[in-house]
């Protein structure tokens, strides 16, 4: 037979500071890029276009790590969700 134990309000908890966090991220980011965003009309040539090319390039990156928290917060709030429920009808077993 498995075995678990499981805080489900640890796991809550720990869903809405990835959520938390992740906005954070988001936030800076667009503040980062805005910053950048001003330097592109500041030169020409082939560095211009390597340094456009590599701020397209991270930012594909930053957007499958902001997907990944947004996937990680979703998960654990359905896990704590699930480990509630489990528990709310265990318990309405023994209620009588």
């Amino acid at each position: 037979m498995a075995r678990f134990t499981a805080n489900s309000g640890s796991i809550s908890l720990a869903a809405g500071q990835v959520s938390t966090i992740a906005g954070q991220i988001r936030s800076d980011v667009a503040q980062m890029m805005s910053q950048l965003g001003a330097l592109e009309g500041e030169w020409q040539g082939a560095a211009s276009a390597a340094f456009s090319s590599a701020t397209t390039q991270w930012r594909g990156a930053q957007a499958q790590v902001e997907s990944a928290l947004d996937s990680i917060s979703q998960a654990l709030t359905a896990a704590s969700t699930t480990y509630e429920d489990a528990e709310a009808r265990a318990t309405s077993l023994f209620a009588g």
